[in-house]
């Protein structure tokens, strides 16, 4: 009994000591599209490894470095953040992209814990919205600053677009790559082309219905 009862006071201790307000940018002090210090555009593919293995929060036992082509990319990390968090809502799946041994894109899927607001705040509007079905489910919303060289996506569980919708993923990427990006479907969640995808991109028209300001739909 008194071990069952140590147990739960851990689990509980644990609990409360894991941050409600957290974010995927409470750790990095540089400037988007920087990520504690990993640069698209900028850092070198063995520099980047480094830098990865020592973020906090990154488990070392499954980073993944992928040395093969895929797609316009020479290679590939893969990692996870918080992995074994009691709250899923702090687990997140990082990714990172290299075009000729340089760091072109990096992602952070699920849990940004930022909201389209806060996003706006650090780099300004978007330019663009790209608004697609998705698997039968809820409508993806991808919106994308190119001047800055941030992408952020959330899957619309709501009609309307809003400064507290919440952000499900982040893509910080090198600019001068834009439209080989786009023909690899890296603003589409591998679903479409630079073509294809154009022709489901809308221009930024603020908040409000999505329905009526970026329904979703086909190419």
């Amino acid at each position: 009994m008194k071990k069952i009862s140590l147990l739960l006071l851990l689990l509980i201790t644990a609990c409360l000591t894991i941050k409600s307000d957290f974010t995927i940018l409470d750790d990095s002090k540089c400037e988007l599209p920087c990520w504690n210090n990993l640069i698209p555009g900028a850092t070198p593919y063995e520099e980047a490894l480094q830098i990865i293995k020592g973020v906090n929060g990154v488990d070392q036992k499954n980073i993944v470095a992928l040395n093969q082509p895929w797609k316009i990319f020479n290679k590939r990390i893969s990692f996870y953040l918080n992995p074994e968090s009691l709250s899923a809502k702090t687990s997140i799946d990082g990714e990172a992209y290299f075009i000729n041994d340089n760091l072109t894109v990096l992602k952070l899927n699920r849990n940004s814990g930022l909201t389209f607001e806060e996003m706006i705040k650090r780099i300004g509007e978007p330019e663009n919205i790209v608004s697609m079905p998705f698997n039968g489910s809820v409508p993806v919303i991808v919106a994308i600053n190119l001047a800055k060289g941030v992408e952020f996506e959330f899957y619309a569980r709501s009609d309307e677009l809003q400064p507290e919708t919440e952000i499900d993923n982040v893509m910080f990427f090198d600019p001068t790559h834009y439209e080989e990006l786009l023909d690899a479907e890296m603003f589409s969640l591998g679903g479409h082309d630079a073509n294809d995808t154009k022709k489901i991109m809308y221009s930024w028209q603020g908040y409000g219905s999505i329905e009526i300001l970026y329904p979703p739909k086909f190419p």
